[in-house]
């Protein structure tokens, strides 16, 4: 990242900055319509995870007890994780 912002032009690196302050300033209508989808679905899978979750959090053990996909499970939270990290 550093060597990112070294060679930026300082508009740029004024951008980034509002973005990670949680800005949407210097987001244009075309990047909203690539973004807000991209979020919708992260969202979406992030409450479908939140019983299996909660299945996991007392144990895989036990969560394998319930009936839950342990591998499954943690493959969408992954991919969950990594599509929501990937848009801040």
């Amino acid at each position: 990242m550093s060597i990112l912002l070294n060679q930026s032009e300082s508009q740029q690196i004024q951008t980034y900055l509002q973005w990670t302050f949680g800005s949407f300033a210097g987001v244009t209508w075309q990047q909203m319509l690539v973004l807000a989808p991209v979020v919708v679905l992260g969202l979406l899978v992030a409450v479908m995870l939140s019983k299996p979750l909660n299945a996991l959090l007392l144990g895989e053990s036990y969560a394998r007890s319930l009936g839950l996909g342990v591998q499954q499970a943690r493959f969408w939270l992954i991919t969950s994780a990594s599509i929501l990290f990937v848009i801040y």
